[in-house]
């Protein structure tokens, strides 16, 4: 027969609670590490797409530095453009003022060789020819005002003509005037 050990199981517990201790401790251990381990990674996984972050932070700052210096060579462009097309516009501005004939200085001349009781009643300018219709109290000023004209040195020739008289009942006789430009005149101007 067996003997009977009325101690076995305070020597048994020993073992049984060591076995607990070294199986919890190895699952301790086991978390702690797995734990430990993923936040490894995860700490290596940011810095990666920390990386990546910056170098795409670089390359849209290319871009966008591509893309304003695309931007402002594009405006250069269009500045020199614009000073050269400013220039043939000047030219042709120049060019129009030496031919600009019809100005205040012609209306005042126009206006200082009218005598007395004469009147326009319609004025049509162009680059070489001046007309305008009149009305006038007698023949004697409209002579005054082909004289006036012709002295002005603006027109190479004055030409009148009288039509008839303003109405039948009264003393006014209406007149046409056709005044053509020196060809040689580039720009009038008082003195």
């Amino acid at each position: 027969m067996k003997d009977i050990n009325f101690f076995s199981s305070y020597t048994n517990v020993k073992r049984t609670s060591t076995k607990k201790f070294l199986s919890v401790g190895i699952i301790f251990i086991l978390v702690i590490g797995s734990l430990g381990w993923l936040t490894f990674f995860n700490i290596q996984k940011e810095r990666r797409l920390q990386e990546e972050i910056v170098s795409l932070q670089a390359e849209l700052a290319k871009e966008e530095q591509n893309n304003q210096s695309n931007v402002i060579e594009e405006k250069k462009n269009k500045i020199d453009l614009l000073t050269q097309h400013y220039e043939a516009v000047k030219k042709i501005n120049l060019s129009i003022d030496r031919i600009d004939k019809i100005n205040s200085s012609l209306l005042k001349t126009i206006g200082s060789a009218l005598p007395q009781r004469t009147f326009i009643k319609g004025l049509t300018i162009n680059i070489k020819r001046l007309k305008f219709q009149g009305i006038s109290t007698n023949r004697v000023a409209v002579a005054e005002l082909e004289y006036n004209l012709k002295q002005t040195n603006i027109f190479s020739d004055v030409h009148i003509q009288i039509l008839n008289n303003y109405a039948t009942n009264s003393d006014h006789i209406q007149f046409n005037v056709e005044c053509i430009f020196f060809k040689d005149v580039i720009n009038y101007e008082d003195d």
